[in-house]
């Protein structure tokens, strides 16, 4: 493993873990693609029981919020949303890339117009991961 060029990708909750790892330790991740990334206050099913309600637990969504670390980027960002999404809404994007805005953090973003969660075509946002890994990791050694 090159742990010079690390990157990091992932889709839904996993885009929540990306955009973690890239605001989480930015000194160790070179770029993310964070795809229709999850946001702890818009899951209640997923969150609720094991968070409480927010009202009752306001310091732990704190603690999981992405935005609250929206400063700490480094590396090369790209978010990725459809403006269909029935399980992760665009909002949760529109919030992240607000954060980082405001924070004067550089980002990338695709909006995917009428994409669902698991957005159509496939190849288009597939090859798009890819273009961007090689772009900013540059091509395998």
């Amino acid at each position: 493993m090159d742990l010079d060029r690390l990157g990091v990708y992932g889709h839904s909750w996993g885009g929540y873990f990306a955009l973690r790892a890239m605001l989480g330790a930015p000194e160790r991740f070179v770029a993310g693609y964070a795809g229709a990334p999850g946001d702890l206050t818009e899951d209640a099913l997923c969150n609720e029981p094991n968070l409480g309600l927010l009202a009752a637990n306001p310091a732990g969504y704190e603690a999981g919020s992405n935005l609250a670390l929206a400063g700490n980027l480094r590396g090369a960002l790209k978010l990725m949303h459809g403006t269909s999404d029935d399980q992760a809404p665009l909002s949760t994007t529109m919030r992240m890339a607000d954060a980082l805005i405001r924070a004067d953090k550089r980002f990338e973003l695709l909006i995917m117009p009428g994409a669902g969660h698991n957005p159509e075509p496939r190849r288009y946002y597939y090859e798009d991961v890819r273009r961007f890994f090689a772009d900013k990791l540059g091509p395998p050694r």
